[in-house]
């Protein structure tokens, strides 16, 4: 994301008007998305969803900003489509990206259990922006998970990183360990704890606070995913909201 726009702690919006009506937006898109009274998902319910007042999503509409920053950082509901659009920027940076590929000692967990995207694996280049995936230890108190900043060296093992907050550090890899129920080590992911940032899932932006932001409702599958990502910015104007 662009150091104007830095991950900070969650604050609710500005607005009154502007979040109390957030539910009815996730209730508009769910009845798109076949939730009504006698479909399989509230049947039995005897007290369907009563329908949203448009004025107020009216409302939202009108008050968001139609084209805000092009640095503004991406939100997407599939993260599928968060991959694709940070494949396509790192690509309009000249030069070939550098893989960084985990290694795994022991039993080696399923792609379900996997905390990080594909496993850790990333490909990454200078000028690319970037976040921690994980807490570090070395720089608790300067950098935490969720920490954006943009790539300046790499070498096959570390990454220099120009965080946001000011502080530049060099980025190491990661070690994580796999443990079983009896809590025995099983097993271990060495993975390079960044990921690429110009976009990223509104389930990954969660207790995220944006200056600006650009967002597509286009994929939404769950409820509250809609509040969620809405509720990432402090007014309704820094927010360009499309497939509301």
């Amino acid at each position: 994301f662009s150091s104007s726009a830095p991950w900070t702690e969650a604050l609710p919006f500005s607005s009154s008007r502007t979040r109390s009506t957030f539910p009815l937006v996730v209730s508009s898109r769910s009845r798109r998305k076949g939730m009504h009274s006698g479909s399989s998902e509230t049947k039995g319910n005897p007290k369907p969803s009563k329908p949203p007042i448009m004025a107020d999503v009216d409302w939202l509409r009108a008050h968001f900003n139609p084209s805000v920053r092009a640095d503004a950082p991406r939100l997407f509901c599939l993260v599928r489509d968060v991959s694709d659009y940070n494949w396509a920027q790192l690509q309009q940076i000249a030069g070939e990206p550098v893989f960084y590929q985990p290694t795994f000692t022991g039993k080696k967990p399923s792609a379900q259990a996997s905390s990080v995207p594909y496993g850790g694996a990333v490909y990454l280049k200078v000028g690319a922006r970037v976040v921690l995936n994980r807490n570090l230890p070395e720089h608790i108190g300067k950098l935490h998970n969720g920490s954006c900043g943009t790539i300046v060296a790499m070498t096959p093992n570390s990454v220099r990183v120009n965080f946001d907050c000011g502080v530049e550090v060099t980025i190491k890899n990661y070690v994580e360990e796999f443990k079983d129920k009896d809590d025995n080590v099983t097993g271990t992911r060495t993975f390079m704890p960044l990921m690429l940032a110009w976009a990223v899932s509104i389930h990954r932006a969660q207790g995220a606070t944006l200056d600006a932001m650009h967002v597509d409702l286009k994929n939404c599958f769950e409820a509250g995913q809609a509040y969620v990502a809405l509720s990432r910015v402090r007014e309704a104007a820094h927010a360009q909201v499309d497939n509301l």
